[in-house]
């Protein structure tokens, strides 16, 4: 299965987003069952100068079924740091799910990863 992640901190600066970026791209490949990797910014239309970077655009691709969980589990760890972060995934058929930092409180957690199963699973 496969999905992208978009990570929105209105509080950081262009480079603080890209850095964050890497970090959680590392950090779900190292501690996932989750390929992870920086979006392909979009071709350039023809005579155009090209698409900036695309700032905080994650391609995954789960390997198996409990990869959703561990996402959660691995998003908690930065909406802990950061509690302004808001986290969008989006399947293929542009179904999205949106995740914000307040949702990570303790008794949200379990909340928050049977919203992600389901979403993963439809």
């Amino acid at each position: 299965m496969q999905a992208t992640l978009f990570i929105t901190d209105p509080d950081a600066v262009d480079e603080q987003k890209q850095q964050l970026t890497r970090d959680l791209v590392k950090t779900l490949n190292r501690e996932t069952e989750i390929d992870a990797a920086l979006a392909e910014p979009a071709a350039a239309a023809p005579g155009s100068r090209g698409d900036p970077v695309t700032l905080g655009t994650i391609a995954l691709t789960f390997l198996t079924s409990g990869a959703a969980v561990a996402l959660i589990k691995v998003l908690e760890t930065y909406f802990q740091r950061k509690s302004s972060l808001q986290v969008e995934l989006k399947k293929p058929d542009g179904r999205a799910l949106t995740i914000h930092a307040e949702n990570m409180r303790a008794e949200q957690i379990e909340k928050t990863a049977r919203l992600a199963r389901q979403f993963f699973q439809e």
